[in-house]
């Protein structure tokens, strides 16, 4: 038995044109017997409860994994929201970072460089390298993908 995995990731528009609804659809290629069968997970942000994010030089953040290893994807996919003023630390670490930035706007620090970001941005983060990200008034919210070892459940999930 071999087996791949396919991620679609489809972003829906609400009425107004910066609201978008992420739907996660992960499937899985699985070839037994010489016959592809495909198994797929189909969810809704909504149904995933968000978690206070603590520690040094964070501030007012909320995190949802809406997948991840539980799921069979090889990595997490987080939403991130910020209230307005809201901040991750300025830190590093040895995983990337894809971030894409579904509503808000703010500010993301990387390498000393602050860079205006708004709803629309994308924004990749090399392993090792330093950054955090800071809400503006309205606050901020976005997606981020990172491999396995850049996450992990809460002990409570």
């Amino acid at each position: 038995m071999t087996s791949s995995l396919i991620v679609g990731f489809y972003l829906r528009r609400r009425q107004a044109p910066e609201c978008v609804l992420p739907i996660i659809v992960i499937s899985r290629l699985i070839e037994q017997s010489g016959s592809p069968t495909i198994v797929s997970m189909i969810t809704h942000e909504s149904k995933i409860e968000p978690q206070a994010v603590y520690g040094d030089g964070i501030q007012d953040v909320r995190k949802q994994i809406l997948v991840g290893p539980r799921n069979g994807f090889p990595g997490y996919l987080r939403e991130f929201t910020l209230a307005a003023g809201g901040r991750t630390p300025y830190h590093q670490h040895d995983w990337y970072h894809v971030v894409y930035v579904l509503g808000g706007s703010g500010t993301a620090r990387y390498l000393e460089e602050e860079h205006l970001i708004r709803t629309g941005s994308v924004i990749f983060v090399e392993a090792g390298k330093t950054h955090c990200f800071i809400a503006g008034g309205e606050g901020l919210i976005f997606l981020c993908l990172v491999p396995e070892k850049g996450d992990q459940y809460a002990e409570e999930d």
